[in-house]
């Protein structure tokens, strides 16, 4: 379980309302090249080597 502090690791986009915020400190950029798409997971990739990792996932 994680533990985040309203105030410092959440905000809120409004002050006291609206979209909850969470690490606002860290930028986050959508990515168009890997966004799209979640990783498949390693073990469905060892279980069948027919896969191939979705694009900007690594190998």
């Amino acid at each position: 379980m994680i533990n985040l502090k309203l105030g410092s690791e959440i905000l809120l986009e409004n002050g006291n309302k609206g979209n909850v915020i969470i690490n606002s400190h860290i930028k986050k950029a959508f990515d168009e090249t890997k966004d799209y798409l979640y990783p498949i997971p390693v073990q469905e990739l060892q279980l069948n080597r027919n896969l191939k990792q979705n694009p900007g996932w690594g190998n």
